[in-house]
C-alpha cells in the first residue's frame, strides 16, 4: 500500500507539474471522458504555483454540460493543492475550475482518470 501512495503522489506532482494554467475569464476544462459505463473515477486536481491565494470552485459535470458536483468555493493558500474525486455513476464526463479571485495565472490543474483497481489509467490537462 506505501508503495502504492508514492507512486501515485509522484504521478500526481509530474501531472499538477504539466498541467494547464488558468487564463483571466476562462474556466480551465479537461477534454470529456466516458468513465460510467466503464466503472472508472476521475480525479480533478489543480494546484497554486503563487505567492498570493487565489480562490477556485471544481465542478463535474455531464457530457450535455449540466453540472453533476460542485466544490468551493476553495481557497488555496501558495503552494497549496485540493483533488476531488468523482462520485461514481452521477454521470461524470469532465470537470472544469475557475478561478474566482486571485490570480489566474497561479494555478495550475488536470484531471487524473482512475480504474476501479485505484491505477491510473491516463491523466487530461485542464485548459
Amino acid at each position: 500500500m506505501h508503495k502504492y501512495l508514492i507512486g501515485f503522489a509522484a504521478t500526481a506532482a509530474l501531472a499538477l507539474a504539466l498541467g494547464g494554467t488558468a487564463r483571466a475569464g476562462t474556466p480551465l476544462a479537461s477534454a470529456p471522458v466516458e468513465i460510467d459505463t466503464h466503472g472508472w473515477t476521475m480525479f480533478c486536481d489543480a494546484s497554486n504555483v503563487g505567492t498570493s491565494p487565489v480562490q477556485i470552485v471544481t465542478e463535474y459535470l455531464n457530457f450535455g454540460g449540466t453540472v453533476k458536483e460542485s466544490h468551493g468555493p476553495k481557497t488555496l493558500d501558495p503552494g497549496e493543492g485540493v483533488s476531488y474525486a468523482s462520485v461514481p455513476g452521477d454521470g461524470t464526463a469532465y470537470c472544469r475550475i475557475t478561478v474566482v479571485s486571485g490570480n489566474p495565472k497561479s494555478v495550475r490543474a488536470i484531471a487524473l482518470i482512475a480504474n476501479g483497481a485505484g491505477r491510473y489509467l491516463s491523466s487530461l490537462n485542464l485548459y
